[in-house]
């Protein structure tokens, strides 16, 4: 085959699988099938595009050619000498490509992490990013979470405490059986936490800061 017509085709086929990453918001798995191109050379094709700092939209004096080059300097190029390019001089677009990922990103991500029967490994893959990275979106978020508590100090709990632990059904954790019993009156939960000290009872509704009061109490009370 031809060198020069085969980088040719690499490239249209690297603008295209760019496309189909940032404008039509397509899975790596997704795009793989459209171009028909393995799934590891489509992701290794985003991930570099993701590290090399070039924004997308491409600028207009970027070719495909110098793109080609940026992401892959090891490949083997033609031997004619490609003319240099000249990029904005004041290079606001490379600053501006280091915060390549918004916050509603990473949490529609950790979110969709959160949801039952998927994984961290595999929503990063899909998404074209190192697990470690979205493990580390999750925990900061989760830590943020935990330090805007909004809840003041001393605001009463609807709590109630009773000395003798009810039967309850077996868990995995025996510091920590979650029960929602039959709907009373206008379909009102409830939910017992059961510890050593006794039954914690919380009644619907059971808000975010209502949680996050009870387990910093929880963590204060062991310490």
């Amino acid at each position: 085959m031809n060198t020069g017509t085969g980088d040719i085709e690499y490239r249209q086929q690297l603008s295209e699988v760019l496309r189909l990453r940032f404008d039509e918001k397509l899975s790596i798995r997704a795009i793989s099938q459209q171009v028909s191109m393995g799934h590891s050379t489509v992701h290794i094709m985003v991930q570099r595009f993701a590290k090399s700092g070039v924004p997308w939209p491409l600028p207009k004096k970027l070719s495909a050619e110098h793109l080609d080059v940026i992401l892959f300097p090891g490949r083997r190029k033609a031997t004619k000498k490609l003319p240099e390019t000249r990029l904005p001089s004041d290079d606001s677009w490379r600053t501006r490509a280091r915060t390549r990922y918004s916050r509603e990103f990473k949490e529609e991500l950790v979110r969709q992490s959160l949801q039952p029967g998927t994984s961290v490994a595999y929503i990063a893959r899909e998404n074209g990013i190192n697990a470690n990275l979205l493990f580390k979106w999750k925990n900061d978020l989760q830590e943020e979470a935990l330090a805007t508590d909004s809840v003041s100090e001393g605001e009463p709990l609807p709590v109630e405490l009773t000395s003798v632990p009810e039967p309850v059904i077996p868990a995995t954790n025996p510091f920590w059986r979650d029960m929602v019993n039959k709907p009373t009156g206008e379909g009102q939960l409830s939910c017992e936490l059961h510890l050593k000290a006794g039954v914690v009872k919380l009644f619907d509704p059971v808000t975010p800061e209502l949680l996050r009061a009870l387990i910093r109490e929880m963590k204060s009370g062991v310490r």
